[in-house]
């Protein structure tokens, strides 16, 4: 077990010491008068975050940039799933090879081929992330069961652990009222024979006792020839909510049926974009979920919550006949976790003062055909604390220590690796139009299975990387308008990387890139920096506006590739969209993203064409009369022929214009 709270940070023993001292005293002051001491916060509409505490909080002053995109947003959208509704949010850029949106690599600060490693994908606090370099299910998400999607833009490794280092996409799903029944079922066909059907049922008892069942299923032949796609998911979950608390369970069946097409050289392409050059290519995966959890008040404004979750996703497939014969495999990865955290909420002088302290058990296993059989056990303890400090001006504080235990199963070579994480905030509500805020965080990530079984010969593990950020933003109010800018700087020590050229010591097999060739190794160091720019405009009532900018400089600052910009990082992206609503039963949606010229992943020498920047238009037409929806999606509206992902390897093309018509009736 490893050494909890071993600190050695005198900057840390004397923050928080300060910050008990204030809140004590503030907490004495406030018993002593009952007398509300004004703010300007009073008038600044409130907002109902998860992602600030970990727990259900409403106007939190949090020293962080959370974006929120709502249902309203999504729906309005017409997007049939979460890859589309996060292309266009801010400093997000995305890598999809497979084409079908159900899954894909979400880049966040910089970070290219190892994106999925070094940012968290959360459904209510629920992991998506793998123990290896499969990116997370992103189709396990109906879009219509999403109540929100909040984005922490910048490391949130204190409170959610690894992975959360340059950012954390968590994602609340819908939780029926008491007395509140709806449904709906929804029919969509579109481009390449897809075919969609989704329904959902949900009800609230006036006893507290609620339930919520979905289902969807998907078929598609795919852009590309061997590209065909079979999707299934069933969802359901109880929930009992009581004055005492609260006590609920879930659980999720996915039956994932993908036929994988292969990369393509670009003469390739410009023959025929939608071949494959392999034969009988497949990735057949079922994922089996259950979860359960408690939220319990211990005494008023003390809660004990905890969950339970246990992920089981066996696949089998081949890579298929290249001329060289085939090459079949399975894999079996089971992911369990338990989160049990207590969090209280004080009054004090100034405004509420929150307490989160948790502990984190995740345990990962995987075994696979080609002997790669592993186990990793992380485990942490962290606290958070955030106090008004004085009149609009709130201070945060919190840090994490947590343990990673690997076992490669094949050799039986055991490893221990110990990181934490320290975070000091600030957050100054100056006026009613105006907040700034400012934060230094810690962030780190332990190396996954995959990584661990490709590194240089003497190397068994490698060590934890480990990063330390400096943020700073501003967030202006104008009327109805919003105008949030925020600075970032981000070093890394020891940052997990893929050295193309360096073989590995026993020639592993990648289970995820599928071939031999490179290693994974520990550079000394590489920094990011960068900014974003989000703007919401209400033009008129009937249309709104937004846009955002985003500028990262992603550099690699020592190894081989010294200097060189990181690749598959666009230095420059951005989107613009807008809503327009004719009247009561029709609405417009039209969206922009740009993402400029980058170097192909794989190409940390930067000694290759790049890939030309690009503007990728998606629209959509809603008709609502009473209890029907109709939506007319199109993806790609001007048709450009781009890549979903692009490497020195070869490139998987993307989808010219698509188009979806969906139908739906609430009942």
């Amino acid at each position: 077990m490893f050494s909890i709270l071993n600190f050695n940070k005198n900057v840390l023993s004397s923050a928080v010491s300060a910050a008990l001292l204030v809140t004590v005293s503030q907490i004495t002051l406030a018993q002593e008068s009952t007398e509300t001491v004004p703010s300007v916060t009073d008038t600044k509409m409130e907002q109902v975050l998860v992602s600030a505490t970990r727990f259900e909080v409403e106007g939190i002053n949090t020293a962080a940039n959370i974006s929120v995109v709502t249902a309203q947003d999504i729906a309005n959208s017409g997007a049939s799933n979460v890859l589309d509704v996060l292309r266009g949010q801010a400093g997000i850029q995305v890598r999809d090879s497979l084409g079908t949106g159900n899954s894909g690599t979400i880049s966040m600060r910089g970070f290219g081929g190892n994106a999925s490693s070094n940012t968290l994908i959360l459904v209510d606090g629920r992991k998506l992330n793998n123990p290896t370099l499969e990116g997370p299910a992103l189709g396990s998400i109906a879009l219509k069961d999403v109540e929100r999607i909040e984005i922490i833009n910048g490391s949130a490794s204190v409170l959610f652990g690894e992975q959360a280092v340059a950012g954390v996409i968590n994602i609340i799903t819908y939780r029926p009222q008491a007395g509140e029944v709806q449904g709906w079922i929804e029919a969509s066909r579109g481009t390449d024979d897809l075919e969609r059907y989704q329904t959902q049922f949900s009800q609230g008892f006036g006893n507290g006792l609620s339930f919520n069942a979905s289902a969807e299923e998907r078929r598609e032949n795919g852009y590309r020839d061997n590209n065909e796609a079979s999707y299934t998911n069933y969802f359901a979950s109880v929930r009992l909510d009581k004055t005492w608390g609260s006590v609920f369970v879930e659980q999720q069946k996915i039956e994932d049926r993908l036929n994988l097409a292969n990369s393509l050289s670009e003469q390739d392409v410009e023959i025929d974009r939608r071949k494959s050059n392999v034969i009988d290519a497949f990735n057949d995966t079922n994922t089996d979920v259950f979860r359960t959890g408690v939220d319990i008040k211990i005494i008023e404004d003390i809660r004990f919550l905890a969950e339970f979750t246990d992920r089981d996703s066996d696949t089998i497939g081949d890579f298929g006949d290249t001329g060289f014969g085939t090459f079949a495999f399975s894999k079996d990865t089971r992911v369990k976790s338990f989160t049990p955290r207590v969090v209280g909420k004080f009054s004090t002088t100034y405004g509420d003062t929150l307490v989160t302290l948790g502990y984190d058990n995740i345990t990962s296993f995987y075994q696979t055909s080609f002997g790669s059989d592993a186990e990793q056990e992380i485990e942490a303890i962290y606290g958070q604390l955030i106090v008004p400090v004085m009149k609009d001006l709130t201070f945060s504080v919190g840090y994490r220590d947590s343990e990673a235990e690997d076992s490669n199963l094949a050799s039986n070579a055991k490893n221990t690796e110990n990181a934490d994480a320290l975070e000091l905030g600030l957050s100054y509500q100056v006026s009613s139009q105006v907040r700034l805020f400012a934060r230094s965080a810690e962030g780190f990530r332990f190396g996954n299975i995959d990584e661990n079984a490709g590194t240089l010969s003497g190397v068994n593990f490698l060590k934890p990387q480990t990063s330390k950020s400096l943020e700073a933003g501003i967030d202006v109010l104008l009327g109805d308008s919003n105008i949030t800018v925020t600075v970032f700087d981000l070093d890394l020590e020891d940052e997990i990387f893929y050295d193309a050229i360096i073989p590995n010591a026993s020639g592993f097999f990648n289970s995820t890139l599928g071939f031999k060739a490179g290693a994974n190794i520990n550079l000394d160091s590489s920094n990011r920096r960068g900014a974003t720019i989000e703007v919401d405009y209400p033009l008129t009532d009937k249309l709104t506006l937004s846009s955002n900018f985003s500028y990262v400089d992603a550099e690699l600052t020592s190894g081989s590739y010294q200097g060189n910009k990181v690749p598959y990082v666009a230095e420059y992206s951005g989107n613009v969209s807008g809503v327009y609503f004719m009247n009561s039963s029709w609405a417009f949606y039209l969206s922009g993203n740009y993402t400029g010229s980058r170097y192909k992943s794989g190409d940390e020498a930067n000694d290759s064409s790049q890939i030309s920047a690009q503007w990728l238009w998606y629209a959509n037409a809603k008709y609502t009369l009473d209890q029907w929806t109709a939506n007319f999606r199109v993806n790609n509206l001007t048709g450009e022929e781009v890549a979903g992902f692009q490497s020195t390897r070869g490139l998987f093309p993307a989808a010219e214009r698509e188009v979806e018509v969906s139908v739906s009736y609430a009942f």
